[in-house]
């Protein structure tokens, strides 16, 4: 709300200046004019935050009367890395925070997401039966956010031992929700560290529009695509011409994958493949030819861009690149390319992207830099 009176507020500035050029002829006025438009503009838009600003105290008041509200109030001062005491942390939650914990971060999909599948439930229920089947005792946190995302840690030292990664998906899938899973780690930091881990496998499968993901699995493809521009460019010096969305390049991807999972292997390519190794072989030189490299010279660097052109064809974006990376002739291809900022629902309450400030600041009147 404040960030909408921030731009009612610039949006405004603009219409009175353009109002204030039309109407004022002396220039030895305007400047005066328009001071004393940004400083009324000012003191309104001041007044009206300071007035939310004050009502959002008093609820927040209010709200934290709810146990549960203090409860999460208190997991966000960890989440944001403040200190705090670990016994009487434990003992508002009711779960041991110096401990081993896995966390989970589990959100509903989108209607579209689960068309097929069993009616959706909430995501609380979702957490308590993950929880249940991850740990046959009691040994959890369920934290509903209020943004129909639930945080979940189970703890005594849980993996998914008890609850393979297929049967992880499975629950997902049927149960019309988005679960992301981080590493089991220990202690008032592991507390943080698989939360965070698990917001990032929780917002890769949104990306991905998949029911499930674990941090382990999409580390390295999250971590390649933070940064839009700079994945683009990885996986075009990577792949080269290889990058263009052609059916011969697909195949040409999937065989040159397949090789670099088998160890740089002819004959394992090709029986993962179901084709001979001369085919493999073939279709190898073809694609050293559109890389512009040798394969075996740039292996870790091909992988990568073929984890990063992956992203992109899963999560159904698409954008118009023009020419060649090797400098050949211009021309338009097709190129998937995702959403790829894995900031959602899924962040803490009262968090945003960078971009937005962490706090109310006063406004400096526009005005003065006339």
């Amino acid at each position: 709300m404040v960030d909408g009176y921030r731009v009612a507020h610039a949006n405004l500035w603009r219409h009175c200046v353009r109002e204030a050029s039309t109407r004022v002829d002396d220039p030895t006025l305007l400047p005066l004019v328009l001071e004393d438009a940004s400083d009324l503009l000012y003191n309104y838009t001041n007044a009206c935050i300071d007035t939310i600003v004050e009502e959002f105290q008093i609820a927040h008041s209010e709200h934290l009367r709810w146990p549960i509200a203090r409860r999460l109030q208190a997991v966000v001062r960890v989440l944001d890395g403040e200190d705090v005491d670990p016994h009487e942390l434990s003992t508002l939650l009711n779960y041991r925070i110096d401990g081993q914990h896995l966390g989970v971060v589990i959100s509903p999909r989108s209607t579209e997401s689960h068309v097929n599948s069993a009616t959706p439930v909430s995501a609380t229920v979702a957490a308590t039966r993950i929880a249940k089947r991850l740990q046959p005792e009691p040994l959890f946190l369920v934290l509903p956010t209020g943004c129909d995302t639930v945080w979940l840690w189970v703890a005594a030292g849980t993996n998914l031992a008890n609850l393979s990664a297929a049967d992880m998906a499975e629950i997902a899938q049927t149960s019309g929700i988005t679960v992301g899973v981080g590493e089991p780690r220990g202690g008032l930091r592991g507390f943080r560290e698989t939360y965070l881990q698990a917001r990032e496998a929780a917002d890769c499968a949104t990306a991905l529009h998949r029911p499930f993901a674990q941090y382990k699995d999409i580390a390295l493809v999250s971590t390649l695509c933070s940064d839009h521009s700079r994945a683009l460019r990885l996986m075009h010096l990577a792949l080269g011409r290889l990058a263009c969305d052609e059916p011969t390049n697909a195949r040409l991807r999937e065989t040159l994958g397949t090789f670099l999972d088998s160890g740089l292997n002819l004959r394992a390519a090709a029986r993962a493949l179901g084709t001979h190794h001369h085919t493999v072989t073939y279709r190898l030189r073809q694609a050293e030819e559109l890389l512009g490299h040798k394969i075996v010279e740039h292996a870790a660097l091909i992988r990568s861009g073929l984890l990063i052109h992956q992203m992109f064809q899963e999560s159904s974006g698409t954008f118009r690149h023009r020419g060649s990376p090797t400098g050949a002739a211009s021309t338009e291809s097709r190129v998937i390319s995702p959403p790829l900022r894995f900031v959602s629902a899924t962040a803490a309450p009262g968090t945003e992207p960078s971009r937005r400030p962490s706090s109310v600041r006063r406004m400096r009147p526009i005005g003065r830099s006339f």
